[in-house]
């Protein structure tokens, strides 16, 4: 399921702008392959799409278990690469 803030690609990346549900992605490993800015927008790009698409489905479902430390440094890095642009 892809939802609004979402975008795949053709290369089996996962995009993604939205700040909380990239942090919690981060939070459970998932790595930054890239960022593009488009239209003063940040997009990040995630290496494993399949896997990020089972998160994001299951992060809408209230179905995930997340360390609170960890996702808050996660939040905190991905807003380091918004704001040092």
């Amino acid at each position: 399921m892809t939802f609004m803030n979402t975008k795949t690609t053709k290369t089996n990346k996962y995009r993604l702008k939205d700040i909380f549900i990239t942090s919690t992605l981060y939070a459970l490993g998932e790595k930054i392959d890239s960022t593009e800015w488009l239209d003063g927008e940040c997009w990040f790009l995630f290496c494993n799409e399949s896997k990020c698409d089972e998160l994001v489905n299951k992060y809408y479902a209230n179905e995930l278990k997340v360390n609170p430390r960890i996702l808050f440094d996660s939040f905190k890095t991905i807003k380091s690469i918004l704001f040092n642009k």
